[in-house]
């Protein structure tokens, strides 16, 4: 059976030399990878959160820890860092789910950092000072609301990277 061109409504993509449509082939074949993705790059943000979050805010000795180890994670490209975790972690998706947020969690913390420093100087962080908010307080409910359209570019864009790299650990 001849393959066949892109055909709307029946086939968008068209046909292989078996006659199976193409599209859902494709569609098929994401599942893993996206799942990959989703999970790795939620896993990465919300702990980019909350770590650039509290030491962009607090400063001082924990931020000068947290990015010593998320620096000594940056040297490597995220590429070889997914390898090397996976290495340690064995095979299967979960592993591979962890071994992509954990290369990508160094990048996010730092730009998510840099979007606390830059918050914590506002008047509004002032203000809420002045009436009494704990750190707690100030990172959960002033610093962390002006991290997350940062958070939301990164996810994008991290779930791309994700997929490319999910293909690589798994091929």
């Amino acid at each position: 059976m001849a393959s066949l061109p892109p055909r709307a409504p029946e086939h968008l993509m068209g046909t292989d030399s078996l006659g199976r449509d193409v599209l859902s082939r494709i569609i098929y074949g994401l599942r893993t990878s996206l799942t990959i993705a989703a999970v790795s790059v939620s896993i990465a943000g919300i702990l980019s959160l909350v770590l650039g979050s509290i030491t962009g805010y607090v400063g001082g000795i924990i931020d000068r820890g947290v990015n010593l180890v998320m620096d000594a994670l940056y040297a490597f490209p995220a590429l070889v860092l997914a390898m090397i975790m996976a290495i340690f972690l064995g095979q299967g998706i979960a592993n591979i789910a962890i071994a992509i947020s954990i290369a990508f969690t160094p990048f996010f913390t730092r730009v998510i950092r840099g979007a606390a420093i830059a918050s914590k100087t506002k008047p509004f962080i002032e203000a809420a000072k002045i009436a009494g908010g704990s750190n707690f307080y100030m990172v959960r409910h002033r610093i962390l609301p002006h991290c997350l359209p940062s958070m939301s570019v990164l996810a994008a864009m991290g779930s791309l990277r994700a997929i490319v790299i999910t293909r690589a650990l798994r091929a």
